[in-house]
C-alpha cells in the first residue's frame, strides 16, 4: 500500500488516493482529537443536538451503535435507555421552572442496536444494557439470544464511520456491514451520520455499493447531506 503514508498524522490525502489512505487518515485524525481530549464535549454537543432534533423527538425506535476505540459515543452523554439528558441515574438537574413542576420530560426513543453474527449481515436487536457481550474484536453487543427488532419498525439510525463527506458517503471500516443494512431499511428512516467536524470531508472515495446518510450531526449541529 505504498499510498498510504507513514506520517502518524497525515495531511488531507489527495484527490484519487485510495480508501486504506484514507481510512489511514481519517483513524490518525480521530486518535488525534480524541488525545486532545475534546471527544467529552463533543459527545455532549452531538447529545444535546439530537435531543432537539424534530426527527429523534418524534422517533419511536432508534438504531444505534455502541461506540469502540475513539468513536464518538452519544450514548456517553445520556442518549441511552432510562435517560433523559441528565447526568446517568438522575434527571437533567436543570432549572425547568415552578410552572413545569410534575411535567415529565419527553421520552427518548425505544434504543435498538446491531449485532455482528458469525457469519451474514447486521442483525438489529433490542439494546438491554444487561444482556451485552463482548465481540472478539472487542466492541460490545447484544447476546445472541437478544429479541430481534424487525426493521421497519425503526425511523432513526446512528451510523458510525470513520469519516464522511458533505454528500453523505462514509468511509468505514472496510467490511461493509452498514453498506448492506442501510439498503434492507424502508425509505422512512432517517439515517444520520455521527462524525466530528474535522472528520467531514469534501469527498471520500465512493464504490457504486456504498450506502449515502441524509444528515450528518457533529459538534456544530445536524446538517443535511446532498444524498
Amino acid at each position: 500500500m505504498s499510498d498510504v503514508p507513514d506520517d502518524p498524522t497525515p495531511p488531507l490525502p489527495p484527490e484519487g488516493a485510495s480508501k486504506a489512505a484514507w481510512r489511514h487518515w481519517a483513524r490518525a485524525r480521530r486518535r488525534a482529537l480524541a488525545d486532545a481530549d475534546p471527544r467529552r464535549a463533543s459527545e455532549h454537543a452531538v447529545a444535546e443536538h439530537l435531543r432537539a432534533w424534530t426527527p429523534w423527538r418524534q422517533a419511536r425506535v432508534a438504531l444505534v451503535y455502541l461506540a469502540f476505540g475513539s468513536e464518538l459515543d452519544p450514548l456517553a452523554a445520556g442518549l441511552r435507555p432510562g435517560s433523559h439528558g441528565g447526568e446517568a441515574g438522575g434527571d437533567s438537574g436543570g432549572d425547568s421552572g415552578g410552572d413545569s413542576a410534575g411535567t415529565a420530560p419527553p421520552p427518548l426513543p425505544l434504543l435498538v442496536t446491531t449485532r455482528t453474527p458469525a457469519s451474514g449481515g447486521l442483525r438489529v436487536h433490542a439494546l438491554e444494557p444487561a444482556a451485552l457481550e463482548r465481540h472478539p474484536l472487542g466492541f460490545l453487543q447484544p447476546r445472541g439470544d437478544a429479541p430481534v427488532v424487525a426493521l421497519d419498525t425503526i425511523d432513526v439510525v446512528l451510523v458510525p464511520g470513520l469519516c464522511f463527506d458533505r454528500g453523505g458517503a462514509r468511509l468505514g471500516y472496510g467490511r461493509g456491514y452498514y453498506d448492506r443494512l442501510l439498503p434492507l431499511l424502508p425509505l422512512h428512516v432517517v439515517t444520520v451520520g455521527v462524525v466530528h467536524d474535522a472528520l467531514v470531508v469534501p469527498r471520500v472515495p465512493r464504490e457504486p455499493h456504498d450506502a449515502l446518510v441524509r444528515f450528518l450531526v457533529s459538534e456544530s449541529g445536524v446538517r443535511a447531506t446532498s444524498a
